[in-house]
């Protein structure tokens, strides 16, 4: 959990790279943890990387996240 809020700060603070890092840590502690595939997911749209985001909202989706089934009908067609 911890590495998962270090990429959450490192994202708000307009640091995607930092911000991937701590994400890719926190799924290889815990690939269940629907929402760290949601945050790691925008870090990667806000790069440019389109198709990468929409990989890993997918996943937050079939992981059981609501919010997640949303964002992909809305961004990844």
């Amino acid at each position: 959990v911890a590495s998962g809020k270090l990429g959450y700060f490192y994202s708000v603070r307009n640091k995607p790279d930092s911000a991937l890092k701590y994400y890719n840590i926190t799924i290889e502690l815990d690939p269940e943890y629907d929402q760290t595939y949601m945050n790691r997911g925008e870090a990667k749209y806000r790069l440019g990387d389109k198709k990468g985001a929409c990989a890993d909202w997918k996943k937050a989706a079939e992981l059981g996240n609501k919010n997640a089934k949303d964002i992909v009908s809305k961004y990844c067609k």
